[in-house]
C-alpha cells in the first residue's frame, strides 16, 4: 500500500504517525515513513546547495518543483520494493499571507496512492506550537484555521479525483484509529453522537468509557476530539468577567505539556470560522463513516446539535442506532432513526457486533 497523510505545520502530524508506525511493528507489519521536506532539505545538501532548517520555504517555486520531484521520483523507485509506504506530506502552505502549492499532481498520479489521510488538530494547539518556531507571528487564529480547512479540502478534492478513500483523523484520536484504518480497512466504522454543550462532566466521561468499549470491535469517529468551540465559549466568558486573554494548555510535538496564552480579540474575530467548522467536520465525520451511534443518555438534556446530525446522516444514508432510555419520543425523531436501545448494554453489544 501506498499512503499519503497530509497536515497543516504544527498539527503533530509527524508525531502522530511514528506511534502508527509503531503499532505497526508490534504487530509484524511493516510500515516506511517518507517525510517530503526532511528530503527535500537532504536532497538540497546532496546537490551541494544546502537550504537552512525553516527556509525553504523561502526559496523560489522552481526550485521547490525541482526538489519535491526528486523527492517523489525515489519514492516511485520504493513502492516497487518496499511493501507499506506513508508519505508524510502538505497540500498546501500558507507562508507569505497566501495559498502556495506542496502537492504535485503529476507525481500524484504517478503514485496512484491507496489512501489519503489529513491529520488535524485543535486550532489552540497548532497554534500553540507553531509560536515557538520559525511561523511565530506569522498567523493569527482565523489565517491558520482558513489553512487547517485548505489542507484538508485539497487532500480530499485529490482523493476524489483519483477515486480513493480520504479520512480524517484528529491528532488527539488514539494512533490505534489510523492503524485500523490502513491495515483494517474493512472494520466497521462510526460517528458517536451525544448531547455535549450543557452537559455535565461525569455525563462526558460515561460517554468516553462506552466509545473506547466500542473502539475494541470498531473505528470510532469522536467529535469532542476536537475542542475549537469549547475555548471559544470560555473565552466568551472570560470576557464578560473583564478578562482579554486566556491561556489553553497543549502538548508539544514531544509530549510535553505547554500553554499559549491568546487574545480574547482574536477568538472573536475568529468566532464565525470556529463555529462553522465545527459543524462542516462534524458532518464530513458522518460522512467517512457506515453508521452514526448516537448515546442520548438524558432525554431532558436538548441538544440542538445531535439531532441535526441525526438528521443530517438519515438524509446521507447512514443508519442511525440511538441509545434514548424511554420508550416515547418526538415522532419526528422516530421517523429518522434506524434502531432505538432503551438499554444501554443492549445498544453496546449491537454496535461491537456489526
Amino acid at each position: 500500500m501506498l499512503i499519503i497523510c497530509t497536515g497543516i505545520s504544527g498539527s503533530g502530524k509527524k508525531e502522530y504517525v511514528k506511534s502508527v508506525k509503531e503499532i505497526a511493528k508490534s504487530a509484524g507489519k511493516e510500515l516506511v515513513e517518507v517525510h517530503t521536506g526532511d528530503k527535500m532539505y537532504k536532497k538540497s545538501e546532496e546537490l551541494g546547495y544546502p537550504i537552512a532548517n525553516g527556509a525553504i520555504l523561502d526559496t523560489s517555486e522552481r526550485q521547490l518543483d525541482y526538489l519535491r520531484g526528486l523527492v517523489f521520483e525515489e519514492i516511485i523507485r520504493m513502492k516497487d520494493i518496499t511493501e507499506n509506504i506513508l508519505v508524510v506530506t502538505h497540500a498546501c502552505f500558507r507562508w507569505h499571507k497566501h495559498l502556495t502549492k506542496a502537492f504535485d499532481y503529476y507525481y500524484l498520479s504517478k503514485l496512484n496512492p491507496d489512501l489519503y489521510i489529513t491529520v488535524t488538530d485543535t486550532i489552540y494547539s497548532i497554534f500553540g506550537r507553531l509560536e515557538q518556531n520559525q511561523w511565530r507571528g506569522r498567523n493569527n487564529l482565523t489565517e491558520l484555521l482558513t489553512w487547517r480547512d485548505e489542507e484538508e479540502f485539497e487532500t480530499r478534492t485529490f482523493a476524489r479525483i483519483q477515486k480513493k478513500p480520504h479520512f480524517l483523523v484528529a491528532r488527539s484520536e488514539p494512533p490505534q484509529t489510523l492503524y485500523n484504518l490502513i491495515f483494517e480497512p474493512k472494520m466497521k466504522k462510526g460517528y458517536l453522537s451525544y448531547p455535549i454543550s450543557g452537559a455535565e462532566r461525569e455525563a462526558i466521561q460515561k460517554v468516553e468509557r462506552i466509545r473506547d468499549e466500542l473502539r475494541k470491535n470498531l473505528i470510532i469517529f469522536d467529535p469532542m476530539a476536537i475542542k475549537d468551540v469549547d475555548w471559544l465559549s470560555l473565552a466568551l466568558a472570560q470576557k464578560k468577567k473583564g478578562k482579554t486573554s486566556i491561556s489553553i494548555p497543549f502538548l508539544d510535538y514531544d509530549g510535553s505539556k505547554k500553554e499559549i496564552t491568546i487574545p480574547i480579540e482574536e477568538f472573536e474575530k475568529a468566532s464565525i470560522f470556529l463555529k462553522d467548522q465545527t459543524i462542516a467536520r462534524d458532518y464530513g465525520l458522518i460522512d467517512q463513516s457506515d453508521f452514526v451511534a448516537v448515546n442520548y443518555y438524558d432525554p431532558d438534556l436538548p441538544s440542538p446539535g445531535v439531532q441535526r446530525e441525526i438528521r443530517y446522516a438519515k438524509d446521507s444514508g447512514k443508519p442511525v442506532y440511538l441509545y434514548y432510555p424511554r420508550d416515547v419520543m418526538s415522532p419526528f425523531q422516530e421517523l429518522d432513526i434506524t434502531k432505538h436501545f432503551q438499554d444501554l448494554n443492549e445498544f453496546v453489544s449491537f454496535l461491537k457486533k456489526m
